[in-house]
């Protein structure tokens, strides 16, 4: 089955409170039951700062490619927003994108939402045909009309609820009590109406507190204490507690303390305060502690002296369930599901009666054996509930509705039409020569017993006798301008080049089935002419259908026949074509077997397609009828989020890689050498299932394809693909090569949008120095509000070399990075390709080259963690020490070192044995790695250290400085030295040329290293299958997390409190699923 979960339960208010906290702990332990059945979470997309928390919920449980949100207009809430017609549109656009996801069951989390916020709600508003279930936490409001529902605006919010309740398939009660009220009350059939009970998190259970005294005082409790938690809402009776407890023994009420544990706001705060002292309590007789930590709380059951829950009503009554899964003695009412849950009936009371809940109390206090045997009690039964046991039912109940609807669907009767559709077909008839006009010879008759067919042609005359005979013949030209007034459309395409010179037109301006011929068309788009100002048509549509991979192969293809035998060229028909009929292999069918296969295709492709749920999505919000009308501005925010939650017309993801520095300026930089160069591989061989797309930021906060760029990379000079605005859908991949720290505030948005989504979003790190050294750069602040960026929006971060991603471990929590989900950190090593073809080196390289002496290598800018003042310094020693040896210094120079620089070409051995070569070919770098006699990696620390690996691939010796990524490189194929002075490095130097003329220096030609593809595959590989290093969550995310939500029920509650509502309609369950945080495991030194 493919089960869907609407999971706006966690992102209203709700989400806070008892249905937030129940919805996902039953989710999770679906998720993890249901194996063998596909789960997909589907979120409001409208709600965008919501669902990087909702992932954060299902994050290792739902892969993040199922976890999908949909568009649609915000301000819709029943009593705040200020439009029926686009409440009515959002909740149309919600049915048909959920249907769009072909479930099987659709599970309703929270139905009864969407009073004072942006959720929308519904069951078979428009889409009848989708299996729901919901989950029926209580009928409350139903009840206790007189309380919740005296505001008739909330009355008719209600009542439309309850309309859609009665539609659902199948219903999710959380008690045996609350199903019996569903079935008395509401009618519900039944068998279909489940008992599914509920748990408690594991986290509560006994436990001793670490500071009772500390805690006491923090709450103020100087006695011991009764305790109550939940939400004070009317029938949860907590004026009827205050009463009883005003009842108890003067003895008993001096000695006790009662202990309200409960979020409140300052309106119910006073309002409770003014209950109890109608009761008669003393301000010192109870306290209402507000906000409680899950921590706290845990504590709070294991040291009181006695729980009571004296509720009127409940769905099921989780606080009690909790507590005495804690440990304490809890007594409740005798009402609703509470017996159930407490399972003791001489530990249940009247709680219409404060006398009987005073008398209650009174026994157990006074009876210490009684406590005790309750606190054991509690914890036994406790035992009895368990979120597997209630998401084993939930899913035994889908599969049985899921059974039930496959048979009933087995004996179902097809509804014949009241007229038949009118039919288009497009194609050629005879006297046209060829298989397509004797294929309509054949079918058009047969078809015609299902349609009433017109016939579309691009010809003078027809001479097919059934055709001319039968049926209306209309030239090209008219069916452009008239599509619209036809049911059906079939176009008859194949490899043919004159098919492709008018049919494809026509079916981008109407939409319909392709009868297609040929498996490859390739052939006939290779014969249509170019034009001025397009991409010739096979080259495009190799793109369009297959990526850039296609073009490359096609640009570098010796035989262009193997490419056309190798793609099939027909993405253009998939994205603009409602289905597809393949008719090649079926040649020798009989025309009443084909005409009886274009029928179902026709009429699935009709009402299952994605363009045909468009059109029924329109007829939806053109049918809403409600007393407000819309304005343009509504319709077109209803049309783009409409257009935003069609689903994509292929399976085919996409890789993007973010190259915008790239596009705007190529500097020639390491990093975009290393962007252009994993760019290249990845279009040459993109990850299974992708196809890889450079992508930029145009600067208007939008990603555009970067088509122009990447033509240029592979070598294409026909003209120009345009850069249009990027199309995403869940389980792309947008991975940032190149360094854009100077557009990162503009990313943000980009960032949240894309993820939203269900784009999962990676980041490259080529370094930490500009915040870890920053003495060596310029200012550079925007680096680390890029790096914070990065590390709170990211799904991963890839560094390039372990070192990297040890340093950005160790230095995260300086960031204050703030995010709910996991950060993945993994590392991956650059490649170490040079043009071995380059050709021959300048004249300048060739004449230093022909110097008899020692030459030494260093490879980099000129700046000043690069260590060149110390290399000079050391050569300036050994040469008045009389050694005839080169330096030979290759690499522009950068920035803060004008003195240096100024000192190096100015110095007296310059030109003679002090070699500076500003720029260097390929080649000049061939013959100086081949004719050197060392490399010196002089650098004071690098993210990487890509000469290395350049060296050893020509096999010349490496001395290198001793820091962690060049031993992590290189390892025992290089010598090490350290120290920071010029005579440090001319003793290490000196000792190893010793070492040289023995033979006993390190050999670099046996280290390992990547090409530039390896570097590829290694990138993809921790990206897409998991080879991460690391997972690091911010230490106090749930904390914060607590507070932010903590903050913004009670802002949620004043909106109702000004609505006339007494509290949101929910079972009252407290129950928490705290997130777990991970630490970051150190990573290991590689040697």
């Amino acid at each position: 089955m493919r089960i869907v979960l609407d999971m706006q339960s966690r992102q209203s208010p709700s989400r806070v409170r008892g249905i937030g906290r129940y919805s996902l702990a039953l989710a999770r332990n679906l998720a993890k039951l249901a194996t063998g059945h596909e789960v997909i979470v589907a979120v409001n997309g409208s709600l965008a700062e919501t669902v990087d928390s909702v992932r954060a919920d299902f994050d290792g449980l739902v892969p993040a490619e199922r976890i999908v949100t949909w568009s649609q207009p915000g301000n819709v809430g029943f009593v705040t927003g200020d439009s029926r017609w686009r409440a009515r549109a959002a909740e149309r656009l919600r049915e048909r994108f959920l249907e769009s996801l072909r479930p099987d069951i659709v599970h309703v989390t929270s139905l009864f939402e969407g009073l004072g916020d942006d959720i929308s709600t519904s069951i078979g508003e428009v889409s009848t045909d989708i299996a729901t279930a919901v989950t029926l936490y209580d009928l409350i409001p139903m009840v206790r009309r007189d309380v919740y529902l005296a505001n008739p605006a909330v009355a008719d919010w209600y009542e439309r609820k309850l309309a859609s309740l009665r539609r659902a398939d199948l219903w999710l009660a959380i008690s045996d009590h609350t199903r019996r009220e569903g079935i008395e009350l509401l009618g519900l059939p039944e068998d279909r109406v489940r008992s599914i009970s509920s748990a408690v998190d594991p986290m509560f259970r006994p436990v001793k507190p670490v500071d009772e005294a500390a805690l006491r005082r923090r709450y103020g409790l100087d006695k011991p204490f009764i305790l109550y938690t939940a939400t004070i809402e009317p029938h949860k009776n907590v004026d009827g507690l205050f009463a009883a407890f005003a009842k108890l023994p003067a003895d008993l009420r001096r000695g006790h303390k009662l202990a309200i544990v409960c979020r409140i706001d300052d309106h119910n705060l006073a309002r409770l305060r003014a209950a109890a002292g109608r009761a008669g309590l003393r301000a010192d007789d109870y306290v209402i502690t507000g906000y409680v930590p899950d921590e706290d709380l845990l504590e709070l059951y294991a040291i009181c002296r006695l729980f009571v829950f004296p509720s009127l009503h409940e769905g099921f009554g989780l606080p009690a369930l909790e507590a005495m899964a804690c440990g304490a003695p809890v007594i409740a009412s005798n009402s609703t599901s509470l017996p159930e849950v407490i399972g003791r009936d001489d530990a249940l009371f009247d709680p219409g009666s404060p006398d009987a809940i005073s008398r209650a109390m009174a026994r157990v206090l006074g009876d210490e054996g009684l406590r005790d045997d309750l606190g054991r009690h509690g914890l036994a039964r406790a035992k009895l509930f368990s979120w597997e046991n209630t998401a084993r039912k939930t899913l035994d109940a889908f599969e049985e509705l899921h059974d039930r609807r496959l048979a009933e669907g087995s004996r179902s009767v097809p509804v014949s039409w009241q007229r038949r559709p009118r039919l288009a077909f497009v194609g050629p008839l005879k006297p046209a020569v060829g298989r397509f006009s004797d294929h309509a010879s054949a079918v058009l008759p047969e078809l015609a017993r299902y349609y009433d067919i017109e016939c579309i042609v691009r010809q003078d005359t027809v001479e097919d006798g059934f055709a001319r005979s039968n049926l209306p013949i209309r030239p090209a030209e008219w069916f452009a301008d008239n599509g619209a007034h036809y049911d059906r459309v079939v176009y008859q395409l194949g490899d043919d080049a004159d098919l492709f010179s008018w049919v494809p037109d026509l079916l981008r301006r109407w939409p319909g089935t392709v009868a297609l011929h040929d498996s490859r068309l390739g052939a006939a788009l290779s014969r249509l002419p170019a034009t001025d100002d397009r991409p010739e048509p096979w080259t495009a549509e190799l793109y369009r259908s297959h990526g850039w991979t296609a073009v490359v192969e096609r640009l570098r293809a010796k035989d262009s026949g193997e490419i056309v035998s190798k793609y099939p060229c027909d993405g253009s028909i998939a994205e603009f074509a409602t289905g597809v009929i393949p008719l090649y292999g079926r040649e020798d069918q009989a025309p009443s077997r084909i005409a009886e296969l274009y029928r179902d295709a026709l009429e699935d492709h009709a009402a299952n397609s994605r363009l045909a749920r468009l059109d029924r999505l329109t007829d939806d919000i053109l049918a809403v009828a409600t007393t407000d009308r819309p304005a343009p501005a509504d319709w077109e925010q209803v049309l783009a989020c409409a257009a935003e939650n069609l689903p994509a017309a292929t399976e085919t993801r996409q890789f993007l890689i973010d190259v915008s520095e790239l596009v705007q300026r190529d500097a020639g930089t390491g990093i975009q050498r290393v962007t252009k160069n994993i760019a290249i591989k990845l279009l040459e061989k993109p990850p299974a299932g992708f196809r890889v797309e450079p992508v930029y930021d145009d600067g208007t906060g939008v990603f555009r394809y970067a088509r122009a760029l990447t033509a240029k990379l592979i070598g294409y000079s026909g003209p120009a693909f345009q850069d249009d605005l990027i199309d995403t859908r869940p389980g792309d991949v947008l991975l940032g090569l190149d360094l854009v720290a100077h557009q990162i505030e503009g990313r943000r948005e980009v960032n949240r949008r894309l993820r939203n989504r269900g784009v999962r979003v990676f980041y490259v790190v080529y370094d930490l120095l500009p915040v870890l050294r920053p003495e060596w750069f310029p200012p550079f602040p925007l680096f680390r509000t890029w790096l914070q960026a990065i590390a709170s929006e990211a799904d991963g971060l890839i560094c390039i070399s372990r070192s990297v991603a040890q340093q950005f471990l160790s230095y995260v929590r300086q960031l204050e990075v703030s995010r709910f989900t996991p950060l993945r950190v993994g590392h991956f090593h650059l490649g170490g390709d040079i043009d071995t073809g380059a050709g021959e080196a300048s004249d300048e390289v060739k004449a230093l080259l022909k110097r008899p002496t020692r030459k030494f290598l260093v490879v980099g800018t000129v700046e000043p963690r690069k260590g060149h003042a110390q290399c000079l310094a050391a050569f300036e020693e050994l040469w008045a020490a009389g050694k005839d040896i080169d330096l030979v210094l290759v690499g522009k120079q950068g920035w803060m070192v004008d003195e240096l620089a100024e000192r190096m070409r100015n110095h007296a051995e310059a030109g003679k044995r002090l070699h500076w070569l500003g720029k260097a070919s390929d080649a000049d770098l061939n013959a100086l790695y081949e004719n050197c006699t060392a490399l010196l990696a002089m650098s004071q620390d690098e993210g990487f250290g890509l000469p290395l690996i350049e060296a050893a691939k020509h096999g010349l010796p490496i001395l290198a400085r001793d820091i962690l990524v060049f031993r992590e490189i290189a390892g025992e194929h290089a010598a090490y030295f350290s120290g920071s002075g010029g005579s440090d490095f001319a003793s290490a130097l000196s000792a190893w040329i010793d070492r040289h003329e023995r033979g006993e220096v390190a050999d670099s030609g046996a280290m390992p290293w990547l090409t530039w593809a390896g570097s590829a595959e290694r990138l993809v590989d921790v990206v897409l299958h998991g080879s991460w290093d690391a997972t690091w969550v911010p230490g106090q995310a749930e904390e914060e997390r607590a507070e932010t939500e903590m903050a913004e029920e009670q802002a949620g509650d004043g909106k109702i409190a000004e609505a006339g509502i007494a509290g949101a309609f929910t079972a009252d369950v407290e129950a928490s699923d705290p997130e777990e945080t991970l630490e970051p495991p150190r990573l290991s030194r590689q040697a």
